[in-house]
């Protein structure tokens, strides 16, 4: 957990700078009686001019937060609360990601951001500790995997102890829903509290795709039949280094894959990751033309693919249609919030000329050798998960000698909503 900045009156009145920079509309439309105590749902914003205040009289620090009188009421006194003002503070950053190729040592996950399943599943001693956020290996999961977007979980279980007749084939089902849980229901319910309950009612968790809620590599496990295995994740063969479901509108934002069974053969069916945000800051400092190219960096460039999956078997017909911008960003010169990027589930984007498809090729070209170059590349061992974050880390896999079954992977996916609402009531993030 990051350290909370307290301000004070003295040293030339900080708060009082830190607030009075800010639009005058928009710091009196935030005070804390503007919304619902309970709900915090808006009440009203006031969008008439007339009623908006000219300046600012006076800010106090106060025990949660700052106290702000303005200058159309001077009798009223209006409160921000603490985290209000760490929201808009530049000086008091949450824990920033840490680029893999600027990592004080080489980033090895093993090394950097291990967390052991045991500590996050164990059950709370008492009613204080029922809640989530006082579970601190859920915490420092959660921060190791902002920081990296990579976190690898030992120790946890794969096969459950008592198989049904829903789950014949002993999935451990409870322990990814746990996992899964443990980083995107709210952080004020017992996790353990939580899984008593159907899968229906769990708040937060596993999301549902084409590929049902968990599902398996083994193709031939008829755990839940209906979901489709139009997909090359069902071989034996290499994947590139991609993003999972670049055909859905807002991809998911975390994936997590839990080994059951590893290649038999030695170093065979390794998995690769590559922090494609440290990719493409390595292309900017090396090729500018290239990096404007795939990310819209100058505001005239940027590419925008279309991405598809289709299983006619099951009936699905997925695309993102033409709104796969490569690289997301907040805006031009801004940060960058997620890259869209599979070679197979990517269709031919139609340019005006010859040379605008070289220009692309180049780019991407460069673009895949610097993943390339910065992957790291380890085999999964029985009862390892990964969590990748799919809107920044790009995974793959090498292939393997024999049945395409002699290797399998557990997984799902988790929201990008639930899992950043868990992030801020965490105080991760803004």
């Amino acid at each position: 957990m990051r350290a909370v900045r307290r301000f004070s009156s003295s040293a030339g009145d900080p708060l009082k700078t830190l607030f009075t920079s800010l639009p005058i509309r928009y710091l009196y439309n935030c005070r804390e009686s503007a919304f619902d105590p309970k709900t915090k749902q808006r009440y009203n914003p006031t969008n008439d001019s007339s009623s908006i205040p000219s300046s600012i009289v006076s800010v106090l620090p106060t025990p949660n937060g700052a106290a702000v009188i303005f200058n159309n009421d001077t009798t009223t006194t209006h409160f921000y609360p603490q985290s209000f003002i760490d929201q808009i503070n530049p000086n008091d950053r949450y824990p920033s990601r840490i680029l893999w190729h600027k990592s004080p040592t080489e980033f090895s996950p093993h090394h950097h951001a291990t967390v052991d399943f045991n500590l996050i599943s164990s059950p709370p001693q008492s009613q204080e500790q029922a809640q989530i956020s006082e579970n601190p290996e859920i915490v420092r999961c959660m921060s190791l995997f902002l920081k990296f977007g990579l976190v690898v979980v030992k120790n946890v279980p794969t096969s459950s102890p008592s198989p049904s007749p829903s789950n014949p084939n002993s999935w451990p089902i409870e322990e990814i829903s746990l996992l899964a849980s443990a980083l995107s229901q709210g952080s004020k319910t017992s996790l353990h509290k939580t899984l008593s309950a159907p899968h229906y009612k769990r708040p937060g968790g596993v999301l549902h795709t084409l590929y049902g809620g968990i599902w398996s590599t083994k193709s031939d496990d008829d755990t839940f039949s209906t979901s489709s295995e139009a997909d090359s994740a069902y071989t034996s063969d290499p994947l590139p280094l991609h993003t999972d479901l670049t055909y859905a509108l807002i991809p998911p934002e975390i994936q997590l894959f839990l080994c059951k069974k590893p290649a038999s053969a030695k170093n065979a069916g390794n998995s690769s990751f590559s922090d494609a945000f440290s990719a493409l800051e390595i292309l900017r400092t090396q090729d500018v033309n290239s990096f404007n190219i795939l990310t819209n960096g100058d505001g005239k460039s940027g590419v925008r693919f279309r991405y598809w999956s289709v299983d006619k078997e099951n009936g699905f017909h997925l695309m993102n249609g033409g709104r796969g911008d490569f690289v997301g960003t907040k805006g031009v010169g801004e940060g960058i919030e997620i890259v869209r990027h599979n070679p197979l589930d990517r269709m031919e984007v139609k340019l005006k000329s010859e040379p605008e498809y070289e220009m692309l090729d180049a780019a991407l070209n460069k673009f895949e050798k610097i993943l390339d170059q910065n992957k790291v590349n380890f085999k999964l061992e029985e009862g390892e998960a990964v969590l990748v974050h799919n809107h920044r880390v790009l995974h793959g896999r090498e292939s393997w000698e024999g049945a395409d079954r002699d290797r399998e992977l557990l997984g799902c996916y988790i929201g990008a909503g639930e899992v950043m609402s868990r992030w801020r009531v965490e105080n991760l993030v803004e």
